[in-house]
């Protein structure tokens, strides 16, 4: 047994504890990071496909009723993106252009502040 502790004991007990705490915070940030690419990307695909769904109702419903305002434009966005989105909706006859923008955040936290938005067209007949 005293072989063994001569080759696999180390007088420095407390060093392995003081590395780890020197990394935690590194692991922490770099996990935080990560996650806030990640919810980035799907925050953006969720307003692309917003924008691409509001777009596609204003369209129809100017086709259909020769009204846009019969299309719940806050109920589309917010059902598809979340509440606190904003929205602007610009018509350039014979176009039409919707933006979505909204903040990301991961649950109820807002680790690194980035905003994203997302653009769609479409063409009024």
């Amino acid at each position: 047994m005293q072989n063994f502790c001569k080759i696999f004991c180390t007088k420095n007990k407390g060093s392995v504890t003081a590395e780890f705490a020197v990394i935690m915070p590194v692991v922490v940030i770099v996990i935080g990071i990560i996650l806030s690419v990640f919810a980035a990307v799907t925050t953006t695909i969720r307003c692309q496909n917003t924008a691409n769904k509001v777009v596609e109702q204003l369209v129809a419903a100017q086709y259909a009723y020769n009204n846009m305002s019969a299309v719940d434009v806050p109920g589309l966005v917010y059902n598809g993106v979340n509440n606190k989105a904003r929205w602007e909706v610009v018509p350039a006859s014979p176009y039409i252009k919707v933006r979505i923008f909204s903040n990301v955040s991961i649950g109820p936290v807002q680790i690194i502040p980035i905003e994203v938005q997302a653009e769609a067209f479409g063409y009024i007949v």
